[in-house]
Parts: structure tokens; sequence; C-alpha cells
């Protein structure tokens, strides 16, 4: 899918001091475990090495780093000789299986340069031009295969979209004009397509003519967690299972290790019965996961949730589907009551709360929110109470909560690490306490403790909302453009640091219709001084341009990085 992905994955100034030791030519050695963070040789899941620099590398560190089986992870040139890395010239990272990753050039600490990343068979899978660590005009995205998807023009902070075409190389769009088509994740299947008119999507999301079984569908209104009725298959739990029976492509990768597997499916039922949003949650293996989500999405129109007064709506649903294998051979699916499967569980004792705590990086499935993660928000924004203080204050942002999924899917170990004050940390915290089980994490198939850091947005009403810049007509801007907004930071900026290197704070606010900027935050991460740094300059901040929204002026969400630069 057309996505946005950072190509800064060389954040080697993250990284953290580890047994640093010099061998005998000076050669620095570091180690560190899968998620970046220090530890020793014996437990180390990659290691960093810069070695003394030379004239044949123009007096450059080479850097490389290696997985634990030996190969190769990365190769660059770094123009100091510690952790605080300046990387300078060519840097190209590496999958396991010895293939580039991506390829990109840096100056005096920066991205310069064409930027290319690459798919795990070898092909491109995006190029991009970066000018002085910023990503350039041009961005074009590929096929598996190596076609070209996707060509994409930026426009300040926004892209037009010049070309889309299909994996066996038919154009859907040229020039701007034509249709843009939504792939899957792994750019195979075709899930819904949208106008393009001047660069610029035109119309409403449909249904790609071709995939009506995967469509994507607009939301057409508020999601219900609990209706009078719910939605169901047209026919009752045995005519479902019946149909099940009938479609099944048993997952033959598996049968020679497993003969039995579950797999959990999340959708939305809509107004009409058509089946949204459909995708495995969590699953035994990915390939019991596939064939679920297939299944279901195959399935005819369902009959829709309704309301006490019998209309119809939008209901999210999860769905338990059991495979097993007969003793007599014989290959059979069926649906399980996810609560019933969890009782069970409990019960049989498979569950343990005083296990290992996971991180997400070192798991196979994350924790996801009971009835699908597009569901959270909406639970959140049911059940959160404003508090009085704040709502008075105008006290805007966002509150970063920490918690542990357990092996049952219940939250513990709730709190709030940062936020923009006591009493809305301490209500997201109340929130969350209310929170119904989750899917838990797994790792080797069986439910694990998972740590999870999320954030949640508290933003106070002052009589409209504000929208996503890219969902207007007309973005808003700093006066003079943001070659006058870089003068405005360059003179009012002060990096609180003496030493050499740079640190970057992402800021969010909002453009109120008259150009004035509210709710000035950031996100939590880098050192503290750098924040209250970037929001204090944010503060003298001229108004903007506002955004407009058909000619009209509209309160406009931004998210902004202010990087600071400094040396001796």
């Amino acid at each position: 899918m057309f996505k946005t992905l950072s190509v800064f994955l060389l954040g080697l100034m993250a990284f953290q001091y580890a047994d640093a030791q010099k061998s005998k030519s000076d050669t620095l050695v570091y180690y560190f475990n899968g998620e970046g963070g220090a530890t020793v040789k014996d437990s180390a899941e990659y290691s960093l090495l810069i070695w003394p620099k030379s004239a044949k590398d123009n007096n450059r560190y080479p850097v490389f780093e290696y997985y634990k089986d030996g190969k190769i992870k990365l190769t660059a040139f770094s123009t100091s000789h510690s952790l605080n890395l300046t990387l300078e010239g060519p840097a190209i990272s590496y999958y396991p299986n010895g293939n580039r990753m991506r390829t990109m050039s840096y100056q005096n600490g920066k991205v310069n340069g064409e930027v290319i990343e690459y798919f795990s068979n070898g092909n491109k899978s995006k190029s991009n031009i970066y000018k002085n660590g910023y990503e350039g005009d041009d961005e074009t995205e590929y096929f598996p295969n190596g076609k070209t998807y996707l060509v994409k023009h930026r426009v300040s902070f926004t892209f037009k979209y010049v070309e889309c075409w299909d994996s066996t190389g038919v154009a859907f769009a040229k020039n701007g004009n034509g249709r843009l088509i939504d792939y899957d994740a792994d750019l195979k299947i075709p899930l819904r397509q949208i106008s393009l008119k001047d660069g610029q999507l035109f119309g409403k999301w449909k249904p790609y003519e071709d995939s009506t079984a995967y469509a994507t569908y607009d939301r057409t209104g508020s999601l219900i967690l609990n209706p009078k009725t719910n939605p169901s298959y047209k026919g009752d739990a045995s005519e479902l299972d019946q149909y099940l029976q009938e479609n099944i492509i048993y997952p033959d990768e598996v049968v020679k290790n497993r003969d039995q597997g579950e797999a959990q499916v999340s959708l939305i039922v809509e107004k009409n019965g058509a089946l949204t949003h459909l995708k495995a949650t969590q699953a035994t293996s990915k390939e019991f996961g596939d064939e679920a989500a297939r299944l279901i999405g195959l399935s005819a129109l369902w009959k829709p949730g309704l309301a006490a007064n019998n209309s119809p709506l939008r209901v999210p649903v999860s769905l338990n589907l059991h495979f097993d294998t007969l003793a007599n051979g014989r290959r059979i699916v069926y649906v399980t009551d996810p609560a019933e499967d969890l009782n069970r569980k409990v019960r049989d004792g498979e569950y343990d709360k005083t296990g290992e705590i996971y991180s997400s990086g070192t798991i196979d499935i994350d924790p996801v929110f009971a009835n699908g993660q597009e569901t959270f928000s909406k639970f959140i924004a049911d059940n959160v109470k404003y508090p009085a203080v704040d709502r008075a204050n105008y006290t805007s942002g966002k509150v970063y909560v920490q918690f542990v999924v357990e092996q049952d899917g219940q939250l513990s170990k709730i709190h709030a690490l940062s936020g923009p004050s006591v009493s809305l940390k301490n209500e997201a915290e109340r929130v969350l306490e209310t929170s119904p089980a989750w899917a838990p994490g797994l790792k080797d198939n069986k439910p694990v403790r998972v740590a999870y850091t999320m954030p949640i947005i508290f933003n106070v009403n002052f009589g409209d909302q504000p929208l996503e810049y890219s969902k207007i007509d007309e973005q808003p801007q700093f006066p003079g453009g943001m070659e006058a907004f870089g003068s405005f930071l360059s003179k009012h900026l002060n990096a609180p640091n003496n030493g050499s290197g740079s640190t970057r704070v992402v800021v969010y606010f909002v453009i109120e219709k008259d150009g004035s900027l509210s709710g000035i935050a950031a996100r939590p991460g880098p050192p503290k001084a750098y924040i209250d740094e970037a929001i204090r300059v944010m503060k003298l901040s001229p108004n903007w341009l506002p955004g407009k929204k058909n000619n009209v002026a509209v309160r406009v969400s931004y998210t902004l990085p202010i990087n600071f630069t400094y040396g001796n």
C-alpha cells in the first residue's frame, strides 16, 4: 500500500553505549540486543564495529554492523570515532539473507541524495531523493516483481499522484489523471480505487472492481460495540460452518507439522451487510490466518446489527476459526466463541500472569484491542471524561500510557508516562482500566505478556474539531512559506547543548481559523530541554495563513519536525 516509510534506519545516534572495547587496532566494538539496547557479547543479537580511519577511506571511520550469525547488517562511514556518529558518504543496510535493504548517502550526518529501498528478493521497493535530511520532490514505489507501481510528486507537505500502474505494466493513471489503486501490504491484492484529477484524490474510495471480496469501504458512521441485535451470517451458525466447510482450502504447507490450528479474524459488518476492514489479528500460523481471512471475505452479505428501533448499524465483529483434521483424514473448519475459548484457556491454566514481559519487537504477533485496533479510538471517545479544569484551561495534547497486555488479554501495570497535565494523565489511566480484554500477543504460538505504549489524544472541542491537513483543499502556511519558517527557527532556536551532533523534536499543534497556533506539544523521546525549547519557539510564531476547505477557513491539525544541529 502507498504508505510513507522513514528512511532513517541508521538511527545510530540513538544507540546506547554497550561494553565498548578497543582492540589492538583501535577498532571500537559494541554489542546490542534486538531492540538496539546495550548488552554483552554472549547475548548480542548484532554487533557494531567502528574501524580506524585511513587515507583510502578519505580519513573517515568505516562502520560495520553484523547479525548474530556473522552476516553483514550495515556498512557506512563516520567522521567521528565513537557512538556519537556523524555519518558521511555511502551507507548500505542488508537483509539477513544478504540482499540489500536500503542504500543511501550522508553529508554532515544527514541523508543527502537518492535513497533506494529494496524488497527482500532484491528488487527495488521505493526510491526518493533527499535534500539535507528531508524527503525530496519525487518518490517512486515498485511492485515486488520490479515493475513501477506509483509515482508521486511532493508539493509542500503533501503529494500529487502522477502515475499508477498494475503489476503487469498496465497504466491506471498518467499525468495525474485516471485511477489510483490501493493494494494490500504485500502489494499483491488490489483493495480499492479512487479517481485522480490533476494529481489529487477525487471522489470517494470504491471497492476495486475485480476484488470485491477484499474491498475496503469508507466509514459511514460510528461503530457500535453493543447493538440490540448482533450482525450474523445470512443463515444460522450451522449454515456458516457449512459454508466454511464447502469452501475451505486447507493450508497444505502446515499439514506435515500441525494437524490443527486457530485463527482470529476481525471485521466490520456495514449497515448493508458488507464485510469491511477484514484482517487476521492472530493465528497459529500465517497460513491459517490467510485462509481464515479468505474464507470470511468470500462470504455473502451478512445480516447487519440493529439498534433498538431496528435501524441498521455498523458493528465490529471478531470471529475465531478452528481448523482440525479428523481421524479419517478429513479436514474441517468451524467457528468457535472467542469468549468461551478465553475462559477455557484460563480454566486450563494456559495463562500465567507472572511470566516474562516481552516487547512487541520480540514476539510473533502483537496484541490487539478486543474487536480490532480500529475500534479502540471509538472505545476511548465513548469513555473519556474530559477533566473540568483542563477543559476550562483549554489543555490539549497526547498522554503516553504504558501497560502490560496479559496472557488472558487483560491490561495491568497501567502507568501514564507523560502528558500535558496530571489530571489528563489520571484520566487516561482510568479509561484504560475499564478496557475490555485484548487479543494477547503470541510467541511461538503461545500467548505471552507484552509491554505496550500508546498515545491517548485529548483535544478540547472549541466548536468544531480540527481536520487533518490531508483532508482540506488549501494547506495552512507560515507567512512567506517554509523558507521563511526556516529563517524564523534559525533566529529564535537555541540548541541546549555545547557538544556536537543533532536532535530531532516532532511538535504538533492546531492552526486555528485565524491562523494562531493552539495545543502546542511534542512527542516524548528527545531530552526534555530540546522539547521545551521547541515548544517555546513555536509559541513565538506569528499567525499562519489558515487552511481552507470549500474556500472557508478551518482548524487544521499539524505535525512538524524541528531539527537541532549543534557543534563546537
